[in-house]
């Protein structure tokens, strides 16, 4: 289970070396912006043929719209998505804006729900369990379904709501949790493993250098990347 790539082709490649063998991709949304091959993880993506949700930084490339990110990452956000739009082709965009908010599905006899952000608010909200733990319950409380999939705050959990289980993966083109690895996590036989991985860091930085980005933002995006976010925010 994958979410929040974000034009991070060679950590997407080291996730898929490292778990060569599966039955389905799930994906959480927000393909591309920020990184520095959106083409690429979408043609990656697509061949996987993913379970996939929509998210808010697919709908701004998309739709060229705002992506609701917070304030602090507006302006990171509005230069990245303006060179990946000049980056992907009318189709690609085509192809994210086609995408739905949330996806309900079985698998192995569980009852799935898989969106990016929460199952009340798909795209924008932020539910942490930590910070707000009855606020994120009733986010992410879903009536008859086992497994809740969610993504877009960037920082890997596993909780249990009842009878319910919460997975958010993380992020694989950009974890915003102290670690740089890329995260994701397994689903198997009714377990979940939330699971890290190396991946060149070298490789993805010399390609956020060749993007035609201020220099600030690029400073940025590359400190992200090599902290894994530490003492950002979402």
């Amino acid at each position: 289970m994958l979410s929040d790539v974000h034009g991070n082709l060679t950590a997407l490649q080291a996730v898929l070396a490292a778990e060569p063998l599966f039955d389905q991709v799930v994906f959480g949304g927000d393909a591309v912006d920020y990184g520095p091959d959106p083409a690429g993880c979408l043609a990656c993506l697509a061949e996987l043929a993913p379970v996939s949700v929509r998210g808010n930084h697919d709908n701004a490339v998309a739709f060229d719209v705002d992506c609701g990110c917070s304030e602090a990452f507006r302006h990171v956000s509005k230069a990245s998505r303006l060179v990946t739009r000049s980056i992907l082709t009318p189709e690609d965009r085509a192809a994210l804006g086609r995408l739905p908010t949330e996806v309900r599905f079985t698998a192995g006899g569980a009852i799935i729900h898989l969106t990016h952000a929460t199952p009340r608010d798909n795209l924008f909200e932020y539910a942490f369990p930590d910070r707000d733990p009855e606020g994120w319950a009733k986010a992410m409380r879903r009536p008859e379904t086992d497994l809740v999939v969610v993504g877009h705050t960037h920082r890997p959990y596993v909780r249990t709501l009842g009878r319910q289980v919460v997975l958010n993966p993380g992020s694989v083109g950009q974890p915003r949790d102290g670690d740089p690895r890329a995260s994701y996590a397994t689903w198997e036989d009714g377990r979940v493993s939330l699971k890290r991985v190396p991946y060149d860091l070298t490789l993805a930085l010399r390609g956020l250098s060749q993007l035609d980005l201020p220099r600030n933002i690029a400073t940025a995006l590359s400190r992200i990347l090599k902290t894994g976010g530490a003492g950002s925010i979402p």
